[in-house]
């Protein structure tokens, strides 16, 4: 005789709609337990599929039970695909095809999946929004996407989060070899995962537009992370781009952003836009930012945040300081033959453990450079110019803001903190504004000589509040203005 089972009411889990009608047989119960965890956590994909064509076949498509058969994923829907052979997925419905999560697996390693605008006999471009996240299994080799052939059926691709969060694999947005460039490229979040040994994951750019990574992060790991931010052809024309991050975090010491990975029939042209929008976000990132191969790197820093760099980088194309604080810590180190310019109200910092060496500068009115005075050896030496940006300081004098970050103490004989061996220093005979000094945050003013040659700072000539509230200087201004800042680094 059988032993009856006992139904008990059906309920929702939390944070879910879905009623799991469970039994008090254990295996029943464990079984229900177990498939309603995947779903929520994303384990089970809406939709499958394990062969190229068409993306709007829905004979390819596997329907998970309960959805109905003979459909595509639509914008709801997460889809999985594991492929036995390098395969394209081909975007032939006109307009933008939308889906919430797609991931990418394969049965063995050296295969690649591509995401392609359709070829001929089509006309009008493609786009693809995957609003959640893009993520691959372990050691799937390559995720692609390119434009067609022809110029009337581009692609453009957006994607909330590019998860590479496992080891080993690429990611090429138009062809990693420069051709079949990608449209346009946005996407809100980036991760390039760690791991150990020769589980090496690269990104390849080759964009016609200006593209957004979004927030950068390298996990903790010592293989080696690669984005190449131009992946140009031998043969092509150089071409100039820039990519927005929006603040980099590496731990890794092992991860390398370069300008541009080919030499190409002229010099690429690679900017990196580092925008960290909140006054209070700070990103540290052991990152070497360098120039590649057949071009150079520019580092452009935008928004009200700090970005601090500890890597080793040699980028040669300039360094812009327009907004928030750029920190060059600890091991960080600039290419001697790099320029630097600082707009009013920005900060450029030196905390490193050895003296940092520019060719030239040129500082706006109200600029502001910092001085660690922690560190072992926060100096900055210029071996060209030290020019005023007179276009960039609407007419205002020749000065600008040492800012000590907080650090320094009271009656201690510092070091000259800045050289300039060029024949030209607008600055030569300015008084300058210090603050943030010590635990206090001490202001007042310096001279460029004793800012040059060596300087005390003793409580007998720091200001009095009184005092210095009647000084109706210029660089009192710009002092004003900028005490209420305080810049982590």
């Amino acid at each position: 005789m059988t032993s009856p089972v006992t139904r008990v009411p059906s309920f929702a889990f939390m944070n879910s709609k879905t009623p799991v009608h469970l039994a008090t047989t254990p295996t029943a119960l464990l079984a229900a337990l177990v498939m309603h965890t995947a779903t929520l956590h994303g384990g089970t994909p809406d939709y499958t599929r394990t062969s190229g064509g068409n993306w709007s076949d829905a004979s390819l498509w596997t329907p998970r039970e309960g959805l109905p058969a003979n459909t595509v994923p639509g914008a709801d829907n997460t889809a999985g695909m594991t492929i036995s052979a390098s395969t394209s997925l081909t975007l032939d419905a006109t307009g933008t095809t939308t889906i919430k999560d797609f991931h990418a697996d394969a049965t063995t390693g050296g295969l690649t999946l591509t995401f392609a605008s359709p070829g001929s006999g089509t006309t009008g471009h493609r786009s693809l929004d995957i609003t959640g996240t893009l993520s691959k299994a372990n050691d799937t080799t390559k995720i692609a996407f390119e434009n067609s052939a022809s110029s009337s059926r581009l692609l453009n691709v957006a994607i909330g989060k590019l998860d590479l969060a496992t080891n080993g694999g690429s990611a090429a947005f138009g062809r990693s070899d420069g051709t079949r460039a990608l449209n346009n490229l946005s996407i809100g979040e980036t991760v390039l995962g760690g791991g150990g040994g020769s589980n090496s994951i690269q990104i390849y750019l080759n964009v016609s537009n200006d593209y957004s990574l979004g927030k950068l992060t390298f996990n903790p790991g010592n293989n080696e992370k690669s984005v190449y931010l131009i992946t140009n052809s031998a043969t092509a024309s150089g071409y100039a781009r820039t990519a927005t991050v929006a603040g980099i975090t590496d731990a890794s010491n092992n991860a390398t952003l370069y300008g541009s990975r080919n030499a190409s029939a002229s010099s690429n042209s690679a900017t990196l836009r580092i925008h960290t929008a909140g006054t209070t976000d700070t990103f540290t990132a052991a990152t070497a930012l360098v120039d590649g191969t057949g071009g150079t790197l520019a580092v452009r820093k935008t928004g009200a945040g700090t970005q601090i760099l500890t890597g080793q980088s040699t980028w040669t194309g300039g360094t812009f300081v327009e907004e928030g604080a750029l920190v060059i810590r600890g091991a960080g180190t600039l290419a001697a033959t790099g320029e630097l310019a600082v707009a009013t109200d920005a900060t450029f910092v030196t905390a490193t453990d050895a003296a940092l060496t520019l060719h030239g500068a040129t500082l706006a009115t109200g600029a502001i450079l910092g001085f660690d005075l922690t560190s072992a050896d926060a100096r900055l030496n210029l071996t060209g110019n030290l020019l005023h940006d007179l276009a960039g300081s609407a007419g205002g004098a020749a000065t600008f803001v040492i800012d000590f970050r907080g650090t320094g103490i009271l009656d201690h004989a510092y070091g000259g903190l800045l050289s300039v061996a060029g024949t030209t220093n607008d600055f030569a005979d300015a008084t300058l504004s210090y603050i943030n000094f010590g635990a206090g945050n001490l202001a007042g003013t310096l001279t460029f000589a004793e800012l040059t040659n060596g300087f005390t700072l003793s409580s007998g000539n720091i200001p009095e509040p009184a005092t210095a509230a009647l000084l109706g200087s210029l660089a009192i201004l710009v002092l004003a203005s900028l005490v209420r800042r305080r810049h982590a680094g």
